[in-house]
């Protein structure tokens, strides 16, 4: 069902200037209590976002946003917790969902409002275990992950026409916690490369890059710790084959990277991100221009949004209404190819609103 819901428009304020208005909003259905609220995730061209909302019992549903404001909420059939994960421009829709149990299946949502559900044949059937939906392509691909009865985590790749395969990375541990998992919406390009993290027999991350003929790169970024929790995390890959994400330090501090297609790394961070152990630059995703979008923690752990454009330029931003304290602020998650940016913010009373933002 369509409900149409009125957005808030206010002023966006960056390192001290007035830009254009950040429009905040909420799913029609989103709780107001601590946890609860509109959790943005996803923006693709023509301004159409996907995203989730706790309702007042703390039930996720999955809500998609129109360009008209209109919201479209769903769940798949026998679902008790709806995750979202990723959107094509068919506006097919892929996450998954949790059951009775717990356990996780994946789902694959059509524009009329179908699903269909599939589970990987060696998907764990315990609460957190099972078969997730990540990245959705134009052609109808899936890529996504398994956790199995051991707690391995298993990366692949499901075709249009709903053959599941999974597939190694070589470097990879098989130890419970260990494995690979491919990246999230923005993992998977059209012509097939995958991008993702694995963690090997210390529980180090590592990032890789899986080409279409199924040909894996694995890659660090050079000040990358090497510690158990340490390590580097690409999050996103563009059509022309540029990665962005973070990696953790030897002190356990979070920095920003972009990857070309030909390998050459930029680490940086945002001016003001925290310092200390579980701080610093988080970034979600990259446009097809290499713009990335992210947030970082600052020294009293609050959230702030992050964007660096292609040529370095690093902006911090805010949105009216986030909280200041401590696990309260605003999260940059995704930007389309016209630097449209949405994300969500919690505010003073630790509840979360969705949000958009355009700086160009």
């Amino acid at each position: 069902m369509l409900i149409l819901f009125a957005c808030l428009a206010s002023s966006a304020w960056v390192h001290g200037q007035e830009t254009e208005k950040f429009k905040v909003f909420d799913a029609p259905g989103a709780g107001t209590n601590p946890g609860q609220g509109t959790f943005s995730g996803f923006i693709i061209q023509g301004g159409w976002i996907l995203g989730q909302y706790a309702d007042s019992n703390g039930v996720t549903h999955g809500f998609l946003r129109a360009p008209d404001r209109t919201f479209t909420e769903f769940d798949p059939p026998g679902s008790y917790d709806t995750g979202y994960a990723g959107l094509n421009p068919s506006l097919q829709i892929v996450g998954s969902y949790a059951d009775a149990n717990g356990a996780e299946h994946g789902y694959l949502r059509n524009l009329d409002g179908t699903f269909t559900t599939y589970d990987a044949p060696n998907a764990g059937t315990q609460a957190n275990q099972g078969t997730f939906g990540f990245s959705l392509n134009s052609k109808g691909k899936i890529s996504g992950y398994v956790v199995d009865s051991n707690w391995l985590f298993h990366s692949f790749l499901r075709t249009a026409d709903g053959v599941l395969k999974e597939y190694k990375v070589p470097g990879a541990g098989t130890g419970p916690g260990q494995g690979s998992v491919p990246d999230g919406a923005t993992g998977l390009t059209d012509a097939g490369v995958i991008s993702g993290v694995f963690w090997d027999t210390n529980g180090v991350g590592h990032s890789y890059i899986r080409a279409a003929d199924g040909t894996v790169t694995e890659f660090d970024v050079p000040s990358a710790g090497t510690g158990s929790g340490q390590g580097t995390y690409v999050s996103s890959i563009n059509e022309s084959n540029a990665t962005a994400g973070s990696y953790t330090d030897a002190n356990g501090v979070s920095h920003g990277f972009v990857r070309t297609a030909d390998g050459d790394v930029s680490e940086f961070d945002a001016p003001d991100a925290g310092t200390g152990p579980g701080q610093g630059t988080i970034i979600e995703t990259n446009n097809k221009d290499g713009a990335a979008v992210g947030y970082y923690l600052d020294a009293n752990n609050g959230y702030h949004g992050v964007l660096r454009t292609p040529d370095g330029t690093i902006t911090e931003f805010d949105a009216p209404g986030a909280g200041t304290g401590p696990q309260q602020g605003t999260l940059g998650q995704t930007n389309n190819a016209a630097d449209k940016i949405t994300g969500y913010y919690i505010d003073a009373n630790n509840v979360s609103h969705g949000f958009t933002l355009k700086f160009k």
